[in-house]
């Protein structure tokens, strides 16, 4: 609705003349619709869209003979208005935390009815408590948003302000509203993941395993896994996670976050509970072969893919030796016994085992003749 205020009504005339007025949206002449209102001091104009340039025009009506409004008036001008904006209602606000470091949000569109020609955007900020300095500020047309790369064991403070603008030839006119701070969490369960480890499943894949923190305020939702390697991120809701497409003997780091969606901060602080693994793809050696000679026994076996290994070398379970090259040699055996063997291939603090190898040393006996 258009409010026009014409000011003094003239005193005195008979007959009271009416006043003509022609308004049309700009640029569109088949628009154009008139009107004839009794004289008055504000005249009402219904049905004039919102964000929409208008030209209105208007005429002095006497006996049916129009004319000029004012000599000493503008009969011609250029009108457009903004609707007001209305706040985000914060109860209608869902926050999910979705990693360690990200909040989605999801909100429900105050100004859902806006006429077409009007434009709407939300000022989302955000900050981590006791740093408002340091706010933050998204701009969206959408009612959802991903806040990422936040601090992890932090509250968060957000809050929408909603603009409504329409553009009026050069200038732009707009209405705008802010929304109360609203407290969400980005919360995680205190205590470190426990016995961090991997299992490694063939030649570029590996399974990290881990052992559920004990917490004090509410359910763990979720693990995510950072690989500090490829700079990537994924989260399960598992103690285990397989990973693949790995380099065999190229070092990765892994580290490993609890989080819940609660409000409360864990008891870890600072930069939160976590855990990290360093994980080599080691590969064990296989096609082990014996031969047994007269007071010794010769070892050989294949060399196991991937980079070079050292090799510890057991004896019914019992370390006896360590070598670099796929060959090594046992002395003075106890005879006529079967023996169990098992060599181990290490890289940095990795260790795999090759299976289980029986073998027999025979008695041996000097005669003297």
């Amino acid at each position: 609705m258009l409010r026009l205020d014409i000011g003094k009504v003239p005193e005195n005339l008979n007959p009271m003349p009416d006043l003509a007025i022609l308004y049309c949206r700009e640029h569109d002449p088949l628009s154009c619709k008139a009107e004839k209102f009794h004289w008055k001091k504000t005249i009402f104009i219904e049905n004039i869209e919102a964000c929409t340039v208008y030209t209105i025009e208007l005429k002095v009506v006497v006996f049916d003979q129009v004319y000029i409004f004012s000599k000493d008036s503008v009969n011609f001008i250029v009108y457009s208005w903004t609707p007001a904006a209305v706040a985000v209602d914060t109860r209608t606000l869902t926050h999910t935390i979705s990693s360690v470091e990200q909040i989605d949000l999801d909100w429900t569109n105050p100004n859902s009815t806006l006429p077409k020609n009007c434009q709407q955007n939300t000022l989302i900020e955000y900050y981590a408590e006791g740093f408002q300095n340091t706010t933050k500020n998204i701009t969206t047309q959408m009612t959802q948003l991903k806040l990422v790369d936040l601090t992890i064991y932090q509250f968060y403070f957000v809050r929408f302000t909603t603009n409504i603008s329409s553009k009026l030839r050069s200038n732009e006119t707009s209405q705008s509203v802010s929304s109360s701070w609203i407290k969400v969490g980005l919360t995680a369960p205190g205590g470190k993941v426990t016995n961090l480890r991997f299992e490694q499943t063939n030649a570029r894949e590996a399974k990290l395993l881990w052992q559920r923190p004990e917490v004090q305020n509410g359910p763990i939702d979720g693990y995510q896994v950072e690989d500090m390697r490829k700079q990537s991120k994924f989260s399960t809701r598992e103690s285990s996670i397989k990973v693949n497409g790995l380099e065999p003997c190229s070092a990765y780091t892994f580290y490993v976050f609890a989080f819940n969606n609660g409000t409360e901060r864990g008891i870890g602080g600072g930069n939160g509970p976590k855990n990290s693994l360093e994980l080599y793809l080691v590969f064990a050696p296989v096609k082990i072969e014996t031969q047994e000679y007269k007071g010794r026994v010769d070892i050989t076996w294949e060399k196991p893919i991937g980079c070079k290994s050292e090799y510890w070398v057991y004896i019914d379970d019992e370390k006896i030796g360590e070598t670099e090259k796929e060959f090594f040699t046992v002395n003075d055996l106890e005879g006529n016994k079967t023996h169990t063997l098992q060599i181990a291939a290490q890289v940095a603090n990795q260790i795999q085992y090759s299976d289980y190898k029986f073998f027999d040393v025979a008695a041996y006996r000097e005669f003297l003749w």
